[in-house]
C-alpha cells in the first residue's frame, strides 16, 4: 500500500496544527489553564501529605529559667494516649529555640503511657532524670514533671495525670 501524501495535504495539517496551537495558546485562555494546572498540583500535593496538628510545649529559658511556650507541628492520631506519648517525646527531644534549654539529655525515653480511667500515667526511664550532658544544677525536676503536665494539659484537655520513672511515681496533679 503507497501513501499518496501531497504537499497540499501536509501543509493542510500543519496549517490546522498551527490554528489549533494558537487558539490554544492564546493569553487569555494560557492563564486560565495555567493557574487550572497549579491548582491541581497544590490540591494534590496538599492530599499527600498528612494533616498535622499544632501543639503547644513550654521549655526553660536558658537566662531566666522561666518556662517559655514553643509550637511544634506533630502528624494527627487518634486518640489521647497516642497523643500524649507523640506530646512527650516532643518534650523529650528538646527545644527547637536556641534561647530556650532541654530538660533532659535527648536519650531519655518515654516508656509508655498508661490510661487508667480519668488518669494517665506517663512512664518514663530513669535517663530522664539521671543524664550526663545536662548538668544536675541546671536540671529543675519539679519544673521539668510542671512543663510535661502543662503540656499534656494544654494540647489534650486531660486533668488527672501521674509520672513514673522505673515504677514510681513521683508526680502526681
Amino acid at each position: 500500500m503507497k501513501l499518496n501524501v501531497t504537499n497540499t495535504s501536509v501543509s493542510a495539517v500543519v496549517q490546522k496544527t498551527k490554528e489549533h496551537i494558537d487558539n490554544m495558546l492564546h493569553p487569555k485562555r494560557m492563564w486560565v489553564i495555567l493557574s487550572g494546572a497549579v491548582l491541581l498540583i497544590s490540591l494534590i500535593a496538599a492530599f499527600m501529605q498528612p494533616y498535622r496538628r499544632s501543639i503547644v510545649l513550654w521549655f526553660p529559658e536558658i537566662k531566666t529559667g522561666m518556662l517559655k511556650a514553643e509550637m511544634r507541628l506533630i502528624p494527627w492520631h487518634s486518640g489521647k494516649v497516642v497523643a500524649v506519648s507523640a506530646i512527650v517525646e516532643e518534650l523529650l527531644l528538646g527545644p527547637a529555640n536556641p534561647k530556650l534549654k532541654p530538660f533532659t539529655d535527648q536519650r531519655a525515653k518515654l516508656k509508655e503511657v498508661i490510661q487508667s480511667k480519668n488518669e494517665f500515667i506517663i512512664a518514663l526511664d530513669a535517663k530522664a532524670l539521671f543524664v550526663s550532658s545536662v548538668k544536675p544544677e541546671l536540671s529543675d525536676y519539679s519544673k521539668f514533671f510542671t512543663a510535661i503536665a502543662k503540656s499534656v494539659r494544654f494540647n489534650t484537655g486531660i486533668k488527672h495525670l501521674a509520672i513514673a520513672i522505673e515504677g514510681y511515681i513521683v508526680f502526681l496533679q
